[in-house]
């Protein structure tokens, strides 16, 4: 039996590796099934536009080394019986430099081990390029899904749509863009920088900063909430006391490098703007980290001069002198909660579109 195939979507891959990856893709999803016969070299090539047909050739013998095809002299090339393989997925992460992250993955790995699912980690090494590419190729590897952790300040809003147009099945993970219906499990964000401006409010703070990245809902989400609850308490938060961080992709220093660069920077600029800053929340806990030490260089005492609250409750923050308050996030449980979520949507990927919202906790310490 011959199959007349489509075309793929116009790729910036090798015309050969695009011609191996759709009928890969045509192999996994049964349309090709063991035993059925390749479409002929010609067919293929006239059906990738006049291709030429040592390209083709050179994708079916891709495919033969894998087992996956063989070729009959004088009859063409057929789907070999396929055996049933265990399922992978990948969870995509921003950089292994981070526990927060480590600890996501680490909640992942338990539940889908648990059922069996081997797992690979593709790291982004903080990079937007490397992070797209790692994203753009899912579909070519041999998956069943991706968890998807995007960096914080990235901007992957066009590969996370077409991996929903070829129907491939991800979960986002502690992310999502606002213009993009797909299944995410996020911490309450919004409520997190509420709680936090709000404490710092009822102990009598009131000239409160923020520093954070502001590229990503999260990061927004908690900023907004850090505003409501400043607000809702009758204290004023001028844009002076707004502290944007931004990260070039390309800079030549590591991610924890940069973000305390610009934690320094920030702190110092808050304080020239305003003298008398008495409260100072942050986006994340690798930054509260960082605005700790400059305020400790400067011999400003935290918490009797500043008050100083951060986000995540990363192992480090219990650590820090004084211990640092914050934001905790069920790091763990986001992990679970994605791999759970995306066993089921491999089940049945057409399952509806799943939003989890999960509660986060102020966990006071000594800085706030």
């Amino acid at each position: 039996m011959s199959f007349t195939l489509p075309p793929p979507s116009r790729s910036s891959e090798p015309l050969y590796r695009q011609v191996e990856g759709y009928l890969r893709a045509q192999i996994a999803s049964g349309t090709l099934r063991s035993g059925d016969m390749l479409p002929s070299v010609k067919e293929l090539c006239d059906q990738f536009g006049g291709i030429n047909h040592l390209t083709v050739r050179q994708a079916i013998k891709n495919l033969a080394e894998e087992n996956l095809v063989r070729s009959v002299q004088g009859r063409g090339s057929f789907v070999t019986e396929q055996k049933a393989r265990d399922r992978r997925v990948a969870i995509v992460l921003p950089h292994l430099e981070d526990t927060l992250f480590i600890r996501i993955a680490k909640g992942a790995q338990e539940v889908l081990e648990t059922e069996g699912v081997h797992t690979i980690i593709l790291d982004s090494r903080g990079g937007e390029g490397i992070e797209a590419g790692h994203i753009a190729n899912l579909k070519n590897l041999p998956l069943d899904g991706a968890l998807i952790f995007p960096i914080a300040h990235s901007n992957i809003a066009e590969q996370i749509f077409k991996l929903k147009l070829d129907e491939f099945c991800f979960v986002l993970v502690d992310r999502y863009f606002e213009d993009i219906a797909a299944p995410c499990v996020v911490v309450d964000n919004y409520q997190g920088g509420y709680q936090s401006a709000q404490y710092l409010a009822k102990q009598g703070r009131e000239r409160v900063g923020w520093i954070g990245e502001l590229r990503s809902t999260p990061a927004r989400l908690r900023l907004e909430g850090f505003r409501a609850a400043l607000n809702d308490s009758g204290i004023v938060c001028p844009a002076s006391l707004i502290q944007k961080l931004e990260f070039s992709p390309n800079a030549p220093m590591s991610y924890h490098l940069a973000v305390r660069e610009g934690v320094r920077g920030a702190v110092d600029a808050l304080l020239q703007q305003t003298p008398r800053l008495d409260g100072l929340v942050c986006c994340d806990d690798l930054s509260a980290l960082s605005a700790l030490e400059r305020l400790q260089e400067l011999k400003i005492r935290v918490p009797e001069q500043i008050a100083l609250i951060g986000f995540d409750d990363v192992p480090e923050a219990a650590l820090s002198h004084p211990a640092l308050t914050t934001v905790r996030q069920p790091m763990l449980q986001v992990g679970r909660e994605a791999a759970q979520m995306l066993l089921e949507r491999m089940d049945d990927n057409k399952n509806p579109i799943e939003k989890m919202l999960l509660p986060v906790e102020l966990i006071l310490r000594e800085t706030a």
